[in-house]
């Protein structure tokens, strides 16, 4: 497959950052966050099984959010990558060629040229961007509403004598830490859209 200068310093540069920030991400939080979730889900189930149901709609709901943002990401992904290589490769011929482009006075033909390919990448990026931004308020979203829920149905069970105030609390507890978790492995998936585009296209290097 040929490949241009445009794109190979595309992939040797912004692929090969992308593809640096998510094993950096993956050796920080990838080992640390299952674990946690792991564990505060065991004492969960340990503490009240019947509080732990309730967590299960949310566990479902942000698994479905993932999927959906994995599916989603990766063709504007693909998309934003090929279009940077476009700039990349335009700007190249405007420098190497700038005495041909004023000897025929095609400097507003070159320039409009780039223009279009600079939209595309920037609305890409911005429907990219744009769906990363929903992730935190999503996923916050299911966070503090189970919260709100475990405490009402506790507060109940307590006020029925049927649970103490110290289990509620540990219940609580542990719940956040198993979302915030989940969180951080959201994060991480929500991340590897980008970083498979870009190991794919560095693989075409090799």
């Amino acid at each position: 497959k040929e490949m241009g200068v445009a794109s190979l310093t595309t992939r040797i540069s912004t692929d090969a950052f992308v593809l640096m920030q998510f094993a950096d991400q993956i050796l920080r939080m990838g080992i640390m966050a299952p674990l946690m979730t792991i564990s505060s889900i065991v004492m969960m189930v340990r503490i009240s099984s019947n509080l732990m149901i309730i967590l299960i709609p949310a566990l479902f709901i942000m698994v479905g959010i993932i999927y959906f943002l994995a599916k989603f990401l990766r063709p504007l992904s693909e998309e934003q990558q090929k279009n940077l290589d476009r700039i990349n490769g335009i700007f190249r011929e405007n420098i190497n060629g700038a005495r041909v482009i004023r000897s025929f006075t095609q400097e507003e033909n070159r320039f409009n040229r780039f223009k279009d390919v600079n939209n595309s990448y920037k609305n890409n990026s911005m429907k990219l961007f744009r769906t990363l931004g929903i992730t935190d308020p999503a996923f916050s979203f299911v966070i503090v509403s189970m919260i709100i829920i475990i405490v009402l149905f506790g507060s109940r069970q307590i006020e029925l004598g049927n649970m103490q105030i110290g289990v509620l609390t540990a219940f609580i507890e542990y719940s956040f830490h198993a979302l915030f978790s989940l969180l951080i492995l959201a994060q991480l998936f929500i991340m590897y859209p980008r970083a498979s585009v870009s190991a794919s296209r560095l693989k075409e290097i090799m």
